[in-house]
Parts: structure tokens; C-alpha cells; sequence
């Protein structure tokens, strides 16, 4: 299997990961349920562990890709950008998640460590749909007319 196999193959986990785990946390919050609001953080803590292979095998994708006819590096070098933003911030959540999991963490008050989560939780939602977006837009040309990537063929 290769870079652009495995890449391919995992990188919707880093998109929906965080959506999913949103959904379970704020439940957990509205309804008052512990159990799925701890759900949600371990779903941010094991998206976090899957991302880190999504972005490593990403250079190898690109290799693969850029010899493809009709591809555009511009689309690739913005889709590397968000790309790494979005790690970091999915990076940040499991880090948050996993120390708001720790009975280290009661000390704290749990509404200010809720709403920060809730807070990142939503910004890395955006950021990884930006991603996968803009990456989705490297080889489905069926999702983009000339108008949506003008920018990118004019830097071409």
C-alpha cells in the first residue's frame, strides 16, 4: 500500500472524528450525561492519534499525485497549509480532551474547560473541511468549476 493508499484511505477520519466527538460532547453537556460527554473527548483523543498518520503519508501522496494530468500544484501547496494548521489544532484538542479525561482536571471548573473544548472543537471542525475541501479539489474536478479555482490558475 502506499503513501497515496494510506492517505486516501484515512483522511476522512480527521473530518468527521471531531464532528462525531462534537455531537457526543455537546449531548453530554445539554443532557447533563457524563458518559457521552467523556465519549466525545475520547473520540477528539484517538481522531488526534489517526491524524498524525493522515498527515505524514500526505507528502508521499503528493509525490504520487503531481505527476497526475491536470493537477495543480497551487491547489496541493494551499491543501499542505490547512493541512497543517488542522494537525495542529486536532493535535491541541486531544491534548485538552485527554487532560480533561485526567482527575487532574476536577480541580478545574468544568464549564470553562467545557466551553474551551466546545470552542476548539468547532474551529477544528472547520479547519479539517477546509482541508478536506481544498484536498478533495487536487484530483475531483467534478467539484470545482473554473470560477471556484481561478485564483489558482492564474498563480499557475
Amino acid at each position: 500500500m502506499s503513501a497515496l493508499h494510506f492517505h486516501l484511505a484515512l483522511n476522512h477520519i480527521p473530518i468527521l472524528g471531531p464532528i462525531f466527538g462534537f455531537s457526543l460532547l455537546l449531548y453530554g453537556i445539554l443532557y447533563k450525561n457524563n458518559t457521552l460527554y467523556k465519549a466525545g473527548l475520547l473520540f477528539f483523543v484517538i481522531t488526534a492519534i489517526f491524524t498524525i498518520p493522515v498527515f505524514l503519508t500526505g507528502s508521499g501522496a503528493e509525490e504520487q499525485v503531481e505527476r497526475f494530468p491536470g493537477v495543480l500544484h497551487s491547489i496541493i501547496q494551499d491543501h499542505e497549509e490547512i493541512a497543517e494548521t488542522a494537525l495542529w489544532m486536532m493535535e491541541i484538542l486531544g491534548i485538552l480532551s485527554l487532560m480533561a479525561l485526567s482527575p487532574i482536571s476536577q480541580n478545574l471548573s468544568r464549564q470553562i474547560v467545557q466551553l474551551v473544548i466546545a470552542i476548539l472543537a468547532i474551529t477544528t471542525i472547520v479547519t479539517m473541511v477546509s482541508a478536506g475541501y481544498v484536498g478533495g479539489m487536487i484530483q475531483h474536478t467534478e467539484i470545482y468549476s473554473k470560477a471556484k479555482i481561478s485564483k489558482y490558475l492564474e498563480l499557475e
